[in-house]
């Protein structure tokens, strides 16, 4: 998916700010019929720290409410219009409306293969995490 993804690492990261975004996330919990919602953030990378400069919404395809599964077509977007920005994916987000904030284990098999910090979203908060080996480790995340 362009130059984004080719710049993909699996080292973790100290932090990830998202700063402005603590309203969008936890307004993304109230999804019409408890459904899950997803998205992608775009920034770039300081060292051992990630900046979220941008969110793109992409729309869940599952159709069940406690699993999502992003539009490919939605993900393509993203990439295309982040690459206009110069900015690269730092983030995969969605919510967990009826859960805690940590991720299950369909999220765990995801993670593999995006290799960049999950912030989930829940009525319990909002937290942060990355795969390393085959733990989810939390990452520091500041709004």
């Amino acid at each position: 998916m362009g130059n984004s993804n080719a710049r993909i690492t699996s080292r973790i990261p100290t932090a990830v700010y998202c700063r402005g975004f603590y309203g969008l996330a936890r307004q993304l919990l109230e999804s019409p019929r408890g459904m899950e919602s997803a998205g992608l953030y775009f920034g770039f990378r300081r060292g051992a720290v990630w900046y979220c400069t941008r969110y793109y919404s992409v729309g869940n395809i599952s159709g069940v409410p406690c699993r999502f599964e992003m539009d490919p077509w939605g993900v393509v977007v993203a990439h295309k219009s982040a690459e206009r920005y110069g900015l690269e994916l730092v983030a995969v987000f969605h919510t967990h409306p009826r859960g805690a904030p940590v991720p299950s284990v369909l999220d765990r098999r995801s993670m593999r293969l995006w290799p960049v910090p999950w912030i989930i979203a829940s009525p319990r908060g909002v937290r942060a995490w990355m795969l390393k080996g085959r733990e989810a480790v939390e990452v520091a995340l500041s709004f």
